[in-house]
């Protein structure tokens, strides 16, 4: 009986609602960038936080969920790849080729050729760190096209996530320059004001008396 993907399925539908609407909240934070909100961007990014923090929870599920499921199918096809050797234990290798001798079926290249390839095929991945596609390697008939329908959705988002982080991250920027040079315009250098007696000549900033203790 081959292994359900379905709990798999089921963790990666909830990481694609996530994506989509912290998507949408990146969406909001843009207009909201624009318009110089703090108040509301606070608590859009208290928002986000939260957003965060479940996906990173049910990412950790998909890693326990993808790396069980792997597991258990390479186990699986270990276990039927044993069972068809003890079948062709009895026989002689190679017996159904005999009677063709000119394709090669019986040369040393080709045993050991089909030697590599079985071990190959019986060599069970490592689940450690499975991965989508591991999964769909694995999968069968309708729970296959789910899996890859949702990595192709979860890859979209994700992406389409990512530029609007970037622009986001622009907007911050020039919201930061244009206060800091907002604060250069209220603060000009105080030597930009003449509070010296004619003829007096001024001292350099920093020099003798400071510019607060001098007698006008």
């Amino acid at each position: 009986m081959s292994q359900s993907a379905k709990p798999l399925i089921q963790i990666l539908e909830k990481m694609l609602v996530l994506h989509k609407s912290l998507h949408q909240l990146a969406k909001k934070k843009t207009d909201i960038l624009k318009a110089g909100d703090t108040d509301v961007l606070s608590n859009l990014l208290n928002e986000e936080k939260h957003h965060i923090e479940a996906i990173q929870k049910l990412e950790k599920e998909r890693q326990y969920l993808a790396n069980q499921f792997v597991a258990e199918a390479a186990s699986g096809l270990h276990q039927q790849n044993d069972d068809s050797k003890q079948l062709l234990s009895g026989s002689k290798p190679n017996q159904a080729f005999d009677q063709y001798p000119a394709l090669g079926f019986n040369s040393p290249a080709f045993n050991q050729h089909s030697q590599q390839a079985a071990r190959q095929t019986m060599q069970p991945q490592n689940p450690a760190n499975a991965t989508i596609s591991d999964c769909i390697t694995y999968a069968n008939g309708k729970e296959k096209q789910k899996l890859q329908q949702l990595k192709n959705d979860l890859e979209k988002e994700i992406n389409e996530l990512s530029n609007r982080n970037k622009l986001n991250q622009e907007l911050l920027i020039q919201s930061l320059q244009f206060v800091n040079l907002s604060l250069d315009l209220f603060m000009p250098e105080i030597d930009a004001y003449n509070y010296e007696r004619p003829g007096q000549t001024s001292q350099p900033y920093g020099e003798g008396r400071s510019f607060f203790n001098s007698k006008v």
